[in-house]
């Protein structure tokens, strides 16, 4: 008898793409699509074409650019354009380029330190403030400082809204905190006294006090007190009404061992105690803000590593060079050193190293689920753990998984996080996420039915909720060179 052909009524095109074979695949994919966009709703739909949004000024083609979009809402959105030497934000709109107050000579050297490029810049925005870091600019402590400083020119500096109209931006560098007055050091600067006195003065009094070269830290301890009740006193402002448990000294007898003088937070003290150490015999004293071993600076502004990149976590600022992640002081994002030497607190800054079997250098600090995630260059990925409270004694890093991916910061989509991944001769997508049933982290290959579709080099991973999507944007053949339009 005849037969009649098979027909099988798709209703809808909406499962995307696969590479696998015709038996495989399911009914509602297709085995490839160029500018198609795949919807539950529509179903196989052409995706709207792009459109001129802005021509950047001083941009040209031979320049390999980037851009960090910058959402306030729906109405106020910009895109901030890098690359070498260049620096230009546009209103995404309007398309109307603002005009970046550019006069911070030292914001501007930092950006160009090692003629660092689009690859080599790493943005963070917090609130109103973008936080721009030069991966390629190597930091320390400002020379002199013995430590209580950080050298600002080699630090992240900041991008921030100033004018709506016209729309302007200001490029300026940061005033890091340094090591605070409370703990100040009496100790031997140079030589071995042998006899004599020195003299201690504080804010440029006439009056001075005598101590001998030998002087311990009660001696010490009773000359800055003790002068508050006195007429002409050269005391810290403030202990002339509370002259007695507002100074205690530890540590002596001079020479062999420093005194540590400890001040009362509570007063204002802003500037070192002077020493004169003219009338000594055979060597000379020096006071100084603290020391290393008991507030030092961060380990690696100490060792002048570059920040690998920035981030923000629970009212802190996250720095993360090499294998070091450093928080701030909580709600005081440019202070990283402690409060009150004598007296560790919750809000003082977190020092985290990393600890694994290889070497761990820190790619990319991404926001997840109440914690951090740390993407390192071995391909080895932590979490940052703590209790409730995050504090020094509570906060670790853990490592959880182990992914080869590219050099690209990952992005969040609701509850997960996709990473690009690497392969032989093509591109992965990561999905990472939370797995119940294992109570871990995990991360599943969502790209392994087309693994001939993604290029080995890709640009960027950007999600949107509205379609619940993730695009990736990978290079032309492994050229990553722009040009000077946005689209």
């Amino acid at each position: 008898m005849p037969t009649r052909p098979f027909v099988e009524k798709i209703q809808s095109l909406a499962q995307g793409i696969s590479q696998q074979s015709q038996a495989l695949r399911y009914s509602g994919q297709v085995e490839d699509a160029t500018n198609m966009d795949f919807s539950v709703i529509d179903g196989a739909r052409k995706r709207p074409g792009s459109f001129n949004v802005c021509n950047v000024n001083g941009a040209d083609e031979d320049t390999k650019y980037r851009m960090h979009k910058i959402e306030r809402d729906d109405a106020e959105e910009y895109g901030v354009i890098y690359g070498r030497g260049f620096l230009e934000v546009v209103d995404l709109v309007n398309g109307i380029q603002a005009t970046i107050d550019k006069t911070n000579t030292e914001a501007l050297a930092y950006l160009d330190a090692q003629s660092a490029g689009a690859d080599d810049l790493r943005f963070v925005t917090i609130a109103d403030t973008t936080f721009i870091c030069n991966t390629k600019r190597g930091t320390r402590t400002t020379p002199g400082t013995e430590g209580a400083e950080i050298d600002g020119s080699r630090m992240p500096v900041t991008l921030q809204r100033t004018a709506v109209e016209p729309l302007t931006f200001k490029l300026d560098s940061v005033n890091w905190t340094g090591r605070k007055f409370y703990q100040q050091v009496l100790q031997k600067e140079s030589g071995t006294s042998t006899s004599g006195k020195f003299e201690l003065s504080y804010l440029g009094y006439t009056t001075t006090h005598t101590l001998n070269y030998d002087a311990n830290s009660d001696d010490v301890q009773k000359a800055l007190e003790g002068n508050g009740i006195s007429t002409g006193s050269t005391a810290i402002e403030g202990l002339q009404a509370f002259p007695y448990g507002k100074v205690i000294c530890t540590g002596g007898p001079l020479p062999e061992k420093p005194i540590y003088i400890n001040i009362s937070n509570d007063l204002e003290v802003e500037e070192l105690i002077s020493v004169n150490s003219t009338g000594m015999v055979g060597g000379s004293y020096k006071i100084s803000r603290g020391v290393e071993d008991r507030d030092p600076a961060p380990q690696f502004i100490l060792d002048g590593l570059p920040i690998r990149d920035i981030g923000y976590f629970r009212n802190r600022l996250c720095l993360a060079a090499d294998e070091f992640m450093v928080f701030s002081r909580s709600d005081d994002l440019y202070n990283f050193f402690l409060d009150t030497p004598i007296t560790v607190t919750d809000a003082d800054p977190i020092s985290l190293q990393f600890s694994a079997t290889d070497v761990n250098i820190i790619d990319f600090l991404v926001p997840f689920r109440n914690t951090i995630v740390c993407l390192t260059q071995s391909g080895q990925q932590f979490e940052l753990t703590s209790a409730d409270a995050f504090t020094a004694s509570t906060a670790a890093v853990t490592p959880t998984t182990r992914y080869s991916t590219q050099k690209i910061r990952p992005v969040l989509n609701g509850s997960n996080l996709f990473m690009a991944g690497e392969s032989n001769g093509y591109s992965t997508l990561l999905e990472y996420y939370y797995d119940e049933a294992s109570v871990s982290n995990t991360a599943v290959n969502v790209s392994q039915h087309v693994d001939a579709l993604l290029p080995p080099n890709m640009v960027a991973l950007v999600t949107t909720n509205t379609t619940d999507a993730v695009y990736c944007l990978p290079t032309l053949e492994g050229d990553a060179a722009g040009g000077a339009t946005i689209t």
